[in-house]
């Protein structure tokens, strides 16, 4: 930064793009990484849109609701760095007590993510007690691998959310920001697809029409 002559203030002439890795060496490592997660993800999310527009078995409410996922996940990858700009990052910046703030921050949190969280822990033990009914044991494996996946994916999002959001102190716990916005903006995208779609036996078999470069008669 320089001072201008005269002014009260200063001009800021440059600024440092601050990377994941300080050790240069790891660089290369770091890259590989995120370009074949941005690649798994974008073409695992956009394949989903494209069998979900061509086979009209697919247009149901249930698929609606998976495209506009996809859509939203190649969106959220494709901006990594909108998680650190959030309001704990920001009160860092205040020349002024944050406490109330913070204290806000924190009891919202508690509204927005403990409800959901709530209601999903109580669906899922209803769903849970259901598995249990079912005679077949490679019937239970299976149900229990899809609600496992599920949890993971939903446990990514709302842990980091609530460690990110419900916490008082925000200084503190900075450097394990970048951790968390890589978790909820890279790992939970790329897992989305292949846990809520591709899984999915009527998803797959779109798929093959897709790559087949078939349609399906409407």
């Amino acid at each position: 930064m320089e001072t201008e002559p005269g002014a009260n203030g200063t001009a800021v002439t440059e600024f440092i793009l601050l990377g994941l890795v300080d050790t240069p060496e790891l660089l290369p490592l770091v890259f590989v990484l995120f370009l074949f997660a941005y690649l798994l993800t974008v073409g695992g999310n956009l394949s989903i849109l494209a069998a979900i527009l061509v086979e009209p078995k697919l247009h149901t409410p249930m698929y609606f609701f998976l495209g506009n996922l996809s859509v939203l996940d190649v969106g959220c990858i494709t901006v990594i760095n909108p998680f650190h700009c959030d309001l704990p990052q920001l009160f860092q910046l205040s020349c002024s007590s944050t406490q109330l703030n913070e204290l806000l921050l924190f009891g919202l949190g508690i509204l927005m993510a403990g409800a959901p969280v709530v209601l999903i822990v109580t669906s899922y033990i209803h769903v849970a007690a259901a598995v249990l009914r079912i005679r077949s044991v490679e019937g239970r494996k299976k149900a229990f691998s899809t609600c496992g996946s599920h949890l993971t994916v939903v446990g990514i999002f709302y842990g980091t959310g609530i460690f990110s959001y419900m916490r008082l102190g925000s200084v503190e716990a900075s450097d394990k920001d970048k951790g968390i916005g890589i978790l909820n903006t890279v790992i939970s995208p790329m897992l989305n697809p292949l846990i809520y779609s591709l899984r999915n036996p009527d998803v797959q078999g779109a798929l093959r029409k897709v790559l087949m470069g078939k349609r399906a008669p409407a």
